[in-house]
């Protein structure tokens, strides 16, 4: 009886995290002139392949591992697992080839870092957009 009850436990807590952001919005600075981007392009500029977006230069601020909109962002843009990234981040960092962007705790830090660089790009639960940053995709 013990384990039914442990098992269902477990199942709700997965479903509870899996609603815990129904859609991230990936966000720049109102003054970049950027409106939209693939998500292809966005992962690039997260794992410092490129430094440019729509031919403007962006600076990534990455959330920190662990958040449920990191692990959401990174599967759907990346297509990797958190610790495919780490891994990825590891390989970089030894052969002299990159460090990751800077990572903050919240998607209320993520804003605020966007909304004081005309430069910056993150991304956040779509709940958390407000008029100080703009949105320029989506990730369901």
């Amino acid at each position: 009886m013990k384990k039914i009850k442990y098992a269902a436990f477990g199942l709700s807590i997965l479903t509870l995290s899996n609603f815990a952001i129904a859609e991230l919005a990936v966000v720049v600075n109102p003054s970049n002139p950027i409106n939209s981007a693939k998500l292809k392009d966005i992962s690039d500029v997260f794992l410092m392949k490129s430094k440019k977006l729509g031919g403007q230069p962006v600076t990534p601020v990455e959330q920190l591992e662990g958040n449920p909109a990191y692990e959401k962002f990174h599967a759907a843009a990346s297509k990797k697992t958190p610790q495919q990234v780490k891994s990825f981040w590891a390989n970089r960092i030894f052969t002299g080839k990159g460090t990751p962007p800077e990572a903050v705790r919240s998607d209320r830090k993520v804003i605020s870092a966007v909304a004081e660089s005309k430069k910056a790009i993150g991304y956040v639960d779509s709940e958390s957009v407000d008029s100080s940053v703009k949105v320029i995709a989506t990730i369901p």
